[in-house]
C-alpha cells in the first residue's frame, strides 16, 4: 500500500470588471465570465510591428477565449523593424491596439518600459539611474597637518557624487599595504553585484561567527568624520592626530545597469529603484505616453501595469540615502560606512547588525519608492499594478508580492530550475493573505527545445495543473508573438528562441478554444472564495528575502497541509477569531510556523504574543536577540523577556515534530491519498471554502490513467464538476469518517482534473465503492440517476457491484456487443498550397510520416478523414450507448458524425458520445486533424533558404519584401520562420489519425 498527503485590491480591482465574489459557482463554471478567462504576453519584436497584425491578433486571441493581454517590445535576437520604441508611429500602434482591446472586450497590461526588465530606457540620466556605493582609500601618518589628494573612487558613464570622508587608525593586519581581518562574504553583504563562486540564496547571508583580532577591529570611538574637510576637488585639509591612519572616501556612482532586451529606441539606464521621483520619470517617459493615447480607455481596457521579474542587478544607494537610513533604523549611517570596506567596528556581532540594518532599509526602500511608487501611479490612473516579485536584487520577495495589486510567479516548460518552483506560491501566499482575487503567472515559458513546435495543450496541461494546485488561479501564456506580416508567412515572427508559440500562426492556435475554455472553468472556480491553508510560515525579516521550496523549507510542511508564507507586515496585521489566525481580508490560518531563525526584532515578537495570549497555535523556535544594532541593548532585552513569557510557559511549541503538533490540535490532513498498484499515482490537489461549499481542485499529474482513493476533511453531498466540458453529476460512492473527512474512490484519465464539491448532507443512494472486475469501472462507466432511478451506464460485460454498509447492490450487463472497428479506406483531404494531394485515400489509417509522399510526410496543419460506414437497427436498442473512440490523435481531432458536430478532442482518452448521433444505415464521419508544424519545418530546410540564419539559428536580417510588404518570393519552401529550429536530417513527428478506430458499445441499466 502506498501512501501521499499533499495539497501541495484591496483597491481599484473595479477597474478589472471582475465577477462579483457573490456570483453563482455553477453557472459561473458552466459560463466563466471574461476576468476568469487566461491572458497571454503579446511580444512585439524589434519595431516589426503594423496595425493589420495587431487587428489580426488581437481578433485571434478574442476568437480563442483569452481574457487580455500584457504587451512588450523586446528584442530577444531579432532583427531590427521600421518602428523605433515610443517612435510617433509606435505611439500610434500603441493607440491601436487599446482602441482595438476595447473594440473586442480585452484586458490590455503593458510592461513598464523596453524589455522585460525592469524600468528604465535612454531618458534615464546617471544621476537618476540606479546607484551603487564605491570608495577610495588612502593611508597617511598623522601628528601633523596634513594636505591630501584623496583619489576619487570609480566613476561610471562619468557620473561620481560625494558621500563622506571617514578615517579610522590603521589595523594592524592592514599596515604595509597588507589586508586584514574582514568579514565573511563581506561583499556579497553589501553588493550582490560582486562576484562569488558559491552563491547561496538571499535567504541564506548567514553573519560572521568569528571574533576579529583585537588590532583588526575599528573603535566606533576613534572613527572621525572628514567629510567638511574636503573639498570638491577631494583636496583634504585635516590637522591629523598621530598615528597611521587610514582614510575612505565614500561616494556613489552608477551601476551602469540598462533595459534589456530592449529594442531600438528603448535602450537606456535602467532608473534608481531607492528614488521614487526617478520611479516616477521613468513612468512619465513610458506608461504615461501610452495612456496619451488611451485616453479615455485608460482605467478601462488599458487598465493594467506590470514590472516583470527583476534581473538588473544590485542598488545600494540613492541621493540622501544616509537621511532614509536614519529615519528607517533611528541611528546615524556614516560612522559605520567602514564596516561596507568589510571592516569590523567594535566587533563582529555589531557590524553585521549594521549590515543587517543597512540591507533592511535597502528593502524597505525599494518596496517603498520603486514597486510602492509604480502602484501609487496606477492607481492614481484607475489601474492595477502586476508585478513579478524576484529576482537577484537588494529586495525582500514576500514584501514585494505583499505591494501588488496581482502579483504573479513564473513555470516554464522542460526547465529543471529550483527557483521557479517556488514563485507562484509567492504570489499566491499575498493574494490569499490580502484577499486578492487573481494570483497569476508567466505560464509555459520556454526555450529550446520547448519552443521549437513541440507542445501543444495536452502536453502542457499536468504542468498547469501543478501550478494550480499550488495557488494559481491566472495563466498568463509566454508567449503570444505579434505577427506583423501577412497570411503568407507562416509560421513567421518568432520570440527568437523562446516561447510555445501561442499565437495565431500556429497550426493548433484556431484549435484552442476548447482548452481556454476549460483553464476558464478552472480558474473562475479557483478565483471564489478562501484558499484552505492550515499552515501560515512567517517569512524570515532577513533582507534580501527569498522562498524556499517546500522541500527545502524548516519544518518542511507535513504531508497532506497546505500551507502560505507571508511577510511580516502581513503577519502584524492579524487577529484571533475562533482560534484561527484571521487577515483583515476574512482569510485566516490554524497554525502560525515562525522561521527557523535566533534573531527577531521585538516589534514581531511582542504582536506575536499578542496573538498567543488571544489563544493563537505557535509553532517554532524560541527567538534569542534582535538582528538589528537599533535601540541596543533594550532590544535584546526585549526579545529575551519576550521569549521567557512565550515560550517558558508554554505558549508557543517548539520541542515536537511540527506533525505531531498539528495532531495534538485534533488538525488531520486536509487531503491524502493512497492507490495500489505498484506504479507510483501522482495527484496534486488544492481547496477553497466558497460560500457552503468545500471545493477541492484534484487533478491527474500523470500521461496515464490513474485509480486512487482520496481522503478529504470535508463531509455532506457530492458532486463532480468537470472543468473540459462545464458538466457537473452526483457522485454516488464515498465513506464518511469520524474525523469529519470523507474517503472517496476515484478514477482519473490521462491529465485530467476535477473539482469534488462538498456541499449541504449526503444525498440518498451513497455507497462506500463501485466496481466492476474488482476495480473502479473506467472508459465512461458510472453510477447516475435517472428520473428517479439509480442506474449504472456501463461499457463492459459482467457485475457491477455497488457496497454500502447496510446493503450491497450489484447488476449484470451482458452480451453487450464487442466493438465495431472503422477500419476504412479512408478517404483524406490536405490544403491547397501545401504540396501535399488534394484528396487520398488511405486503406488503413497510417502515420503521415510513413506515407511515402514527402509532402504529406512533411505536411502541417488540418487534414480532414472521411469515412461512411453501416449501423443496423437492432445495434441501436433502447438502452444502448456509444462512444467513438479514435484511438492515437496526433495531436487534435474535430469529430462531425452525421452532420452533428461533437466537439474537439484534444487530450486522451481520444473518445466521445455518439449515442445520440447515430443513424440507421449509413453513418458520414468525418474527422478534422491537426499536427504541428515540425514536420513542415524539417521538409523546409531541404530547400535553399530566404534568409541568412546566424550560427545561432537567427536570422541575419530581416528580407526587404517583409520590410516592404511585398508578397513571399515563390520559393520551394512552404514556411518563413525567424528561428532555424530544425534541419532537414532531424527526425519527423508522428502526425495523423493513427487509430485504431473504434465505437464501443455499452448499455444503460437500473441497479435495483
Amino acid at each position: 500500500m502506498h501512501i501521499v498527503r499533499t495539497i501541495t485590491l484591496s483597491v481599484l480591482l473595479v477597474a478589472l470588471a471582475i465577477s462579483a465574489r457573490g456570483d453563482d459557482l455553477e453557472s459561473g463554471f458552466k459560463s466563466p465570465p471574461d476576468s476568469a478567462r487566461p491572458h497571454t504576453w503579446w511580444h512585439w519584436m524589434n519595431g516589426n510591428v503594423t496595425k493589420e497584425g495587431i487587428t489580426k491578433d488581437l481578433e485571434a486571441m478574442k476568437r480563442i477565449g483569452l481574457g487580455g493581454f500584457q504587451a512588450f517590445s523586446v528584442t530577444d535576437k531579432i532583427p531590427p523593424g521600421p518602428v523605433k520604441y515610443m517612435s510617433p508611429e509606435w505611439l500610434d500602434m500603441m493607440g491601436h491596439a487599446v482602441h482595438e482591446a476595447d473594440r473586442l472586450g480585452l484586458q490590455m497590461c503593458m510592461h513598464n518600459c523596453a524589455g522585460w526588465s525592469s524600468s528604465g530606457g535612454p531618458w534615464i540620466t546617471p544621476e537618476l539611474s540606479m546607484q551603487e556605493l564605491v570608495f577610495s582609500e588612502t593611508q597617511a601618518t598623522g601628528g601633523k597637518d596634513l594636505e591630501i589628494q584623496l583619489s576619487q573612487p570609480e566613476a561610471k558613464l562619468n557620473f561620481y557624487r560625494d558621500i563622506a570622508v571617514v578615517a579610522f587608525p590603521t589595523l594592524k593586519g592592514d599596515a604595509d599595504g597588507k589586508t586584514g581581518f574582514r568579514l565573511s562574504d563581506w561583499t556579497w553583504k553589501i553588493d550582490r553585484n560582486s562576484p562569488r563562486a558559491d552563491r547561496k540564496p538571499d535567504s541564506q547571508i548567514m553573519p560572521d561567527s568569528r571574533t576579529a583580532p583585537d588590532g583588526d577591529v575599528i573603535h566606533r570611538k576613534d572613527i572621525v568624520i572628514l567629510t567638511d574637510k574636503m573639498d570638491e576637488r577631494g583636496n583634504l585639509k585635516w590637522s591629523a592626530p598621530a598615528g597611521d591612519w587610514t582614510i575612505v572616501r565614500f561616494g556613489h556612482t552608477t551601476t551602469g545597469r540598462t533595459d534589456h532586451p530592449a529594442p531600438e529606441g528603448g535602450e537606456g539606464l535602467e532608473c534608481d529603484k531607492l528614488s521614487k521621483a526617478a520611479a516616477k520619470f521613468s513612468w512619465d517617459h513610458t506608461v504615461a505616453r501610452v495612456m496619451e493615447q488611451a485616453g479615455p480607455l485608460v482605467g478601462k481596457a488599458f487598465n493594467n501595469v506590470l514590472i516583470d521579474s527583476y534581473e538588473v542587478g544590485f542598488t545600494n544607494w540613492t541621493g540622501g540615502f544616509d537621511k532614509i537610513f536614519e529615519k528607517h533604523s533611528g541611528y546615524d549611517l556614516i560612522p559605520y560606512l567602514p564596516a561596507i570596506t568589510g571592516r569590523v567596528i567594535d566587533n563582529v556581532d555589531t557590524t553585521e547588525r549594521f549590515l543587517w540594518d543597512f540591507r533592511r532599509t535597502i528593502a524597505d526602500t525599494m518596496a517603498e519608492n520603486y514597486f510602492g511608487a509604480f502602484k501609487e501611479l496606477a492607481h492614481q490612473n484607475h489601474m492595477v499594478l502586476s508585478i513579478e516579485p524576484y529576482g537577484p536584487g537588494g529586495f525582500d520577495d514576500f514584501q514585494i508580492a505583499a505591494v501588488a495589486d496581482i502579483p504573479m510567479g513564473e513555470f516554464w516548460v522542460d526547465r529543471p530550475d529550483a527557483w521557479h518552483f517556488w514563485s507562484v506560491k509567492l504570489a499566491s501566499s499575498a493574494a490569499h493573505a490580502l484577499g486578492e482575487q487573481f494570483a497569476g503567472a508567466e505560464s509555459f515559458t520556454a526555450g529550446p527545445p520547448g519552443s521549437s513546435f513541440r507542445n501543444h495543450p495536452y502536453t502542457l496541461k499536468t504542468l498547469g495543473d501543478t501550478y494550480f494546485a499550488r495557488g494559481l488561479n491566472r495563466i498568463i501564456f509566454h508567449s503570444n508573438v505579434h505577427q506583423p506580416w501577412g497570411d503568407d508567412v507562416l509560421p513567421g515572427m518568432t520570440m527568437g528562441p523562446h516561447g510555445i508559440q501561442m499565437n495565431r500562426n500556429n497550426t493548433w492556435h484556431k484549435e484552442a478554444r476548447p482548452w481556454m475554455d476549460s483553464l476558464a472553468r478552472t480558474q473562475f472556480v479557483l478565483q471564489q472564495g478562501q484558499y484552505v491553508s492550515d499552515l501560515c510560515y512567517l517569512a524570515a525579516e532577513d533582507a534580501p528575502q527569498t522562498p524556499l521550496n517546500r522541500q527545502d523549507m524548516s519544518p518542511i510542511p507535513p504531508a497532506g497541509y497546505d500551507y502560505d508564507v507571508l511577510h511580516a507586515s502581513l503577519v502584524m496585521q492579524m487577529s484571533v477569531k475562533d482560534g484561527r489566525l484571521t487577515m483583515p481580508s476574512g482569510m485566516s490560518y490554524r497554525v502560525l510556523v515562525l522561521p527557523n531563525n535566533p534573531r527577531m526584532r521585538p516589534e514581531l515578537l511582542a504582536k506575536i504574543k499578542e496573538l498567543a495570549d488571544a489563544g493563537a497555535s505557535i509553532y517554532g523556535p524560541r527567538p534569542v536577540a534582535s538582528p538589528s544594532l537599533q535601540d541596543q541593548p533594550k532590544s535584546d532585552e526585549r526579545v529575551k523577556q519576550l521569549g521567557e513569557e512565550l515560550w517558558g510557559s508554554g505558549k508557543i511549541q517548539s520541542n515536537m515534530p511540527l506533525d505531531d503538533y498539528l495532531t495534538s490540535l485534533k488538525l488531520p490532513p486536509d487531503f491524502e491519498y493512497r492507490w495500489h498498484d505498484h506504479e507510483p499515482v501522482q495527484i496534486n490537489a488544492a481547496h477553497r471554502h466558497v460560500g457552503d461549499r468545500e471545493v477541492y481542485f484534484v487533478a491527474n499529474a500523470q500521461r496515464r490513467p490513474v485509480e486512487f482513493e482520496a481522503t478529504f476533511r470535508a463531509q455532506g453531498a457530492i458532486e463532480l464538476w468537470h472543468p473540459e466540458d462545464g458538466s457537473i453529476e452526483p457522485y454516488y460512492v464515498n465513506d464518511p469518517t469520524n474525523e469529519h473527512r470523507t474517503k472517496l474512490p476515484m478514477y482519473l484519465d490521462p491529465a485530467q482534473s476535477v473539482f469534488v464539491v462538498f456541499h449541504g448532507k449526503s444525498g440518498k443512494d451513497t455507497f462506500t465503492s463501485f466496481t466492476q472486475a474488482g476495480h473502479m469501472p473506467a472508459d465512461g462507466s458510472k453510477l447516475v440517476r435517472d428520473d428517479g432511478k439509480l442506474m449504472v451506464d456501463g461499457f463492459a460485460n459482467g457485475a457491477y457491484i455497488a457496497s454500502a454498509v447496510k446493503a450491497t447492490k450489484t447488476v449484470k450487463i451482458e452480451q453487450l456487443a464487442g466493438p465495431t472497428d472503422l477500419t476504412g479506406p479512408w478517404t483524406v483531404h490536405f490544403p491547397k498550397g501545401w504540396g501535399a494531394p488534394e484528396s487520398i485515400e488511405f486503406p488503413k489509417l497510417i502515420d503521415w510520416t510513413n506515407s511515402g509522399n514527402f509532402d504529406i510526410q512533411h505536411f502541417s496543419g488540418t487534414a480532414t478523414y472521411r469515412l461512411k460506414f453501416p449501423v443496423k437497427a437492432e445495434q441501436l436498442s433502447a438502452g444502448t450507448l456509444a462512444q467513438l473512440d479514435l484511438g492515437d490523435v496526433q495531436v487534435m481531432a474535430t469529430v462531425k458524425l452525421n452532420g452533428k458536430d461533437l466537439g474537439l478532442l484534444w487530450k486522451p482518452p481520444f473518445r466521445v458520445d455518439v449515442t445520440q448521433a447515430l443513424k440507421e444505415g449509413d453513418n458520414d464521419l468525418e474527422v478534422r486533424v491537426t499536427n504541428l508544424w515540425i514536420n513542415r519545418l524539417i521538409g523546409d530546410d531541404n530547400y535553399p533558404p530566404q534568409v541568412d540564419y546566424l550560427k545561432t539559428n537567427g536570422i541575419e536580417a530581416i528580407p526587404q519584401w517583409l520590410l516592404e510588404g511585398k508578397p513571399r518570393p515563390e520559393s520551394k519552401r512552404k514556411t518563413f520562420i525567424t528561428w532555424r529550429h530544425y534541419t532537414a536530417t532531424d527526425p519527423l513527428s508522428p502526425s495523423g489519425l493513427l487509430g485504431p478506430v473504434k465505437l464501443i458499445w455499452g448499455k444503460e441499466v437500473e441497479m435495483k
